[in-house]
């Protein structure tokens, strides 16, 4: 399975923001998108999605480009996790997951038996049985980041966009999410994550998709990626990588010198 992006120039009206992306997103592999705000991340997510068409270039899921592809059938390949922002009626938790199980019901249909049992096996794994009942507006930022991954993954995807799955979450949910990530991709889900932490990307990424000013983006691993230089020209910010090491473990962490 694989999710390409070939010479992929993305934006408005003919205009580009972004230019030339040209990566595959593999099976069980984890991809980071770091770059400052108003750099064109949420725009190539638009395009990657077939939600926005591409001024050059082209998005293909094994081969298939997605401009050929029905909305239906692109979300049974790609499931996209939105940051969470509240919601305007009091779902249940259970509601909201079964809300990724659209794509599987023919118009004018109910949910079958069978996406119900999809759903409750996928709350299961993720240990969110004890939710189910409880409104989605009254679970805690942490829960409800969970759950929008979770109807994500009823839909049963080969690929899972998230777009900054960790921002208004504590410390110690960002590393549950990080851990969730890391499950995911072992599952053999390929994952494309956008974040402003370049420590996340050292933590869990296989490669570092990095969007800069000048409309290009840097490609490959996180230690060719993150570096001092390339963040002082993408952020302005001066930082240093430091490496810590014991016998079990080396952890690499960036550091803001202010």
């Amino acid at each position: 399975m694989s999710f390409k992006f070939d010479h992929l120039s993305c934006g408005y009206h003919g205009k580009a923001v972004i230019e030339d992306i040209c990566f595959e997103l593999n099976a069980g592999e984890v991809v980071c998108i770091l770059g400052p705000n108003g750099i064109g991340k949420t725009t190539f997510f638009k395009t990657a999605q077939g939600f926005l068409p591409p001024i050059v270039g082209k998005v293909c899921i094994n081969g298939i480009d997605i401009a050929r592809m029905a909305r239906k059938d692109i979300a049974k390949q790609i499931a996209y996790v939105p940051q969470t922002k509240g919601q305007p009626f009091d779902y249940t938790v259970f509601d909201m997951i079964l809300m990724g199980r659209a794509s599987f019901v023919g118009n004018f249909s109910a949910p079958s038996d069978k996406d119900r049992d999809i759903c409750i096996r996928i709350m299961e794994d993720m240990g969110m049985t004890h939710l189910q009942n409880k409104l989605f507006t009254e679970i805690s930022g942490g829960e409800q980041q969970l759950v929008l991954i979770g109807r994500a993954l009823v839909q049963q995807p080969k690929f899972l966009m998230m777009d900054e799955p960790t921002s208004n979450l504590d410390f110690s949910n960002q590393v549950v999410l990080l851990k969730k990530v890391n499950a995911l991709a072992k599952m053999g889900i390929g994952i494309l994550m956008i974040t402003h932490s370049p420590d996340h990307a050292l933590i869990c990424a296989d490669r570092v998709a990095l969007f800069s000013k000048d409309k290009r983006v840097l490609i490959g691993s996180p230690k060719e990626v993150i570096s001092a230089e390339t963040l002082l020209t993408a952020y302005g910010v001066h930082v240093r990588l430091v490496s810590l090491k014991d016998d079990a473990y080396e952890i690499n962490t960036c550091v803001p010198i202010i």
